[in-house]
């Protein structure tokens, strides 16, 4: 444990995550990190924080002080948002909060699908339908 913050629960978080923490301990005990040119100004111990909530005020008042570390976690969460997101295309989603679970596809739409050669036993990713489709409307062929 450093800083109060148990190994395991440092890195359980994200690059983006663990860098910006690791920047806000180091600002804690005195370091000053300069955000728009990505690197510290002073080089000092890293900072200690006595639970995780004195730890997540630090981070609230440190991003609303500074549009550049807004930004950069914004960006960095997204990505790894677009990378979770990717992984589960064509996955049938358990529930999750109000949202339900998805539904098996009914046997037509299945046929349907084998028909199109798209995967079955999977949900129907329609963009990829749209594609095929526009694709054959203008070769005259249709593709899997």
């Amino acid at each position: 444990m450093k800083n109060g913050v148990p190994y395991d629960v440092a890195f359980s978080y994200s690059d983006a995550e663990r860098f910006a923490a690791c920047v806000v301990m180091s600002e804690h005990d005195g370091a000053i990190y300069d955000w728009n040119a990505m690197e510290f100004k002073d080089r000092k111990a890293m900072r200690e924080f006595r639970d995780m909530g004195v730890f997540a005020d630090h981070l609230a008042r440190l991003a609303a002080k500074s549009t550049a570390v807004t930004h950069h976690l914004t960006e960095e969460t997204a990505k790894d948002v677009e990378k979770v997101a990717k992984a589960e295309i064509g996955h049938y989603q358990p529930a999750v909060g109000p949202f339900a679970k998805w539904e098996q596809l009914k046997p037509e739409t299945e046929a349907e699908k084998k028909r199109l050669g798209f995967r079955l036993n999977a949900p129907w990713n329609g963009l990829a339908r749209c594609v095929t489709a526009s694709s054959t409307a203008r070769s005259g062929t249709r593709r899997p």
